[in-house]
């Protein structure tokens, strides 16, 4: 086996224990989701301020933030593929009472930010993968006050692919990351990844670049693929899709340019010499029943990082965030413990 020198990979295999009463500030357990949702999380998300910015090509692009007197440290909220700030709410709360100013914003396309292509809401496209680099950039130059804390960001999926790219073009900036079932390399099945690479740039240059790819109709009320769960919380997800429902937010497919750029930007990703440029800690976690991203990159981006602690959550799906209390109870005393 190689040795890497200045890493530290933790593989962390998760029993399911019996209900217990974790070390995480505010947790609300799965019996009292429904009633403590409303009363304790609803309250503190509206208790933020919102506003927009413009991101890279003048888009406007949502924000929250909520800030707490006293607070310790400042977290951004990085959401994935067809997700928004409304996924997050209960981590914000988490973060909250854990005496943390949060910061969340929603990507171009998604949420309550600009829509990507005019008049079709439910499409994903994006020009470059790089372009939500830029967008998140512009939010830290134009926008975010560190007001002389540390910054802290807890990315999930596509948006912990934001991040890290984002490490590897600016330093200084985030002083620790967590990377949640990050989309190093998107799951591409029943096609190998060069593969359908090939076929989405077929499809770009037949003119097809703006329209949904195979497959990629917006899923009914925004649930996911049948057999694709990313949560087994029934009353999480319940929760988000009634939300998402109520506030109108489009379920979002992707076109074939947004498959293309999602699977381009894995080399660069994993490029050793971008990776060799990331200075600040990262604690990543990954899902061993993850049916949206392939598992074996995201073990090759952690070894090639300098300072990189790999989490192997056994059992859990890819919204590790939003799983289950067996799963998300460890998962937060956990980010906690290290963004301490």
């Amino acid at each position: 086996m190689k040795l890497f020198n200045s890493l530290a990979i933790t593989l962390s295999l998760y029993s399911l224990p019996a209900a217990q009463a974790f070390e995480v500030p505010g947790f609300i357990t799965e019996d009292q989701f429904a009633q403590d949702f409303d009363l304790r999380v609803v309250p503190f998300i509206q208790s933020g301020e919102t506003s927009s910015f413009v991101g890279k090509d003048g888009v406007s692009l949502f924000y929250r933030r909520i800030l707490q007197a006293n607070a310790k440290a400042n977290v951004v909220l990085v959401h994935g593929f067809n997700e928004s700030e409304l996924k997050f709410r209960e981590l914000a709360y988490i973060f909250g009472q854990s005496g943390y100013n949060v910061h969340l914003y929603d990507h171009r396309g998604f949420g309550q930010s600009e829509k990507s292509i005019e008049g079709k809401p439910t499409q994903a496209w994006v020009q470059n993968f790089d372009d939500y680099v830029a967008d998140m950039n512009i939010f830290f130059q134009q926008v975010y006050d560190a007001k002389g804390l540390p910054t802290f960001v807890l990315a999930h999926s596509m948006g912990a692919v934001v991040v890290a790219r984002y490490m590897q073009q600016y330093d200084n900036v985030i002083q620790k990351a967590v990377l949640s079932s990050p989309m190093i390399q998107p799951d591409s099945s029943p096609y190998p990844a060069p593969l359908a690479m090939a076929i989405a740039k077929a499809a770009i240059i037949a003119g097809q670049g703006k329209n949904f790819a195979l497959g990629q109709d917006p899923f009914p009320n925004g649930q996911p693929a049948e057999g694709k769960p990313d949560s087994s919380s029934s009353v999480r997800v319940d929760r988000l899709l009634a939300d998402r429902e109520s506030t109108g937010y489009p379920a979002v497919g992707a076109t074939w340019r947004w498959v293309y750029e999602s699977l381009k930007q894995t080399g660069s990703t994993l490029d050793r010499r971008n990776t060799a440029k990331i200075k600040a800690p990262i604690l990543l976690f990954q899902a061993t029943e993850d049916k949206y991203v392939n598992l074996e990159p995201q073990r090759t981006f952690c070894q090639r990082v300098p300072q990189c602690q790999l989490e192997v959550v056994q059992g859990a799906e890819h919204a590790i965030f939003y799983e289950r209390d067996i799963f998300l109870g460890p998962y937060l005393e956990k980010v906690l413990a290290f963004l301490k």
